[in-house]
């Protein structure tokens, strides 16, 4: 693949410092004491930001690296919306009701898409995942298929010599019901398969999304969080949390009409 663009140095540089906080929850720290080696506990990620990584294909630079996802859990929903009061925004009071909706009934990846592949035509489809099959891969091994995509219509364009730069944010959401999000502390014995995997589980207990389309396979992954992590005390304070994110009112403007569903 291409190498890091200076976005790609910001998305790095966000997960290592800025989303530091987002490792694991409070209640997870508190618990650290009443946790047995080998006890299978909820999937928390370490970090909420994983970059894209090219995993074999005919066009390894159908994304760019500089290509980003955020695990948007209840930690991310509550800093982006601290982060929105204090830059003086108000919030939107469906916002505020669709949220804990959407964190109780369904997982909701937050892609930031980035494509200057040399077929321009085709750089703008994958940006807006025209041709593309998504899935998550559970720590158990089993594939599950997004109940919706929200395709942002915030596409940026770029020129980069000759080429086109597209950028898209996209929503990928996964109900909650359908996931097996669980990972044994350390210490357990390897998980037994139940003869029915979809495919082999990703490693170490990860949860990866999957990017599958021109004969090529990119997956975003995240890697547990284990109680005994202590979190930082501001999961997105930092120069480049703006950057990192979509705004607390867009998301949740996004979300309302699956949200509805359930009114």
């Amino acid at each position: 693949m291409r190498t890091l663009g200076r976005a790609g140095i910001s998305v790095l540089a966000l997960g290592l410092i800025v989303l530091a906080g987002c490792q694991t929850t409070k209640k997870d720290a508190a618990a650290k004491d009443t946790v047995s080696p080998g006890q299978v506990i909820p999937f928390s990620p370490q970090l909420a930001v994983s970059r894209l990584y090219q995993d074999g294909g005919a066009y390894p630079t159908l994304f760019s690296s500089d290509s980003y996802a955020l695990w948007v859990g209840p930690e991310l929903t509550a800093a982006r919306r601290a982060e929105s009061v204090e830059a003086g925004e108000t919030i939107d009071p469906e916002a505020d009701t669709i949220a804990p909706i959407i964190n109780e009934n369904f997982l909701v990846i937050e892609c930031h898409l980035v494509s200057y592949f040399e077929d321009m035509s085709i750089g703008y489809d994958v940006v807006g995942l025209r041709g593309i099959s998504i899935s998550l891969e559970t720590p158990d091994g089993h594939r599950v298929y997004p109940a919706q995509s929200v395709v942002g219509t915030d596409l940026v364009e770029e020129s980069n010599g000759a080429l086109k730069i597209y950028r898209r944010t996209c929503l990928l959401i996964f109900p909650r019901g359908s996931l097996n999000l669980t990972v044994p502390m350390p210490g357990a014995a390897p998980a037994k398969s139940d003869g029915m995997m979809d495919s082999a589980p990703p490693p170490h207990g990860n949860v990866r999304v999957v990017l599958e389309g021109f004969d090529t396979r990119f997956f975003f992954e995240w890697f547990p969080g284990m109680p005994e992590v202590t979190p930082s005390s501001n999961p997105l304070k930092g120069v480049y949390a703006q950057k990192a994110k979509m705004k607390f009112n867009d998301f949740y403007g996004r979300l309302k009409t699956v949200a509805h569903k359930f009114d």
